[in-house]
């Protein structure tokens, strides 16, 4: 999923990139993962302001906590 986000800020596709972001940050928000739902909220808050110029970092950002994120899952 992340790396759709990716693919749509590779062809500058911010309307899919500010879409997708908004469906992964209520994803996050239904397993508690807050972190990971406040970076996706973010992306999509850009999009909708039409800041890209930070989209890219934070879909790395999201990426790096997406992985913690799942590490800690499987812990319980």
């Amino acid at each position: 999923m992340i790396s759709e986000l990716a693919e749509f800020e590779k062809s500058n596709d911010y309307v899919s990139v500010k879409s997708r972001s908004h469906k992964l940050r209520g994803s996050a928000l239904n397993i508690g993962a807050l972190r990971l739902s406040e970076i996706f909220g973010k992306i999509e808050n850009d999009c909708a302001s039409n800041d890209f110029a930070n989209i890219k970092v934070l879909i790395s950002k999201a990426e790096i906590c997406l992985n913690d994120t799942l590490e800690e899952l499987e812990k319980v």
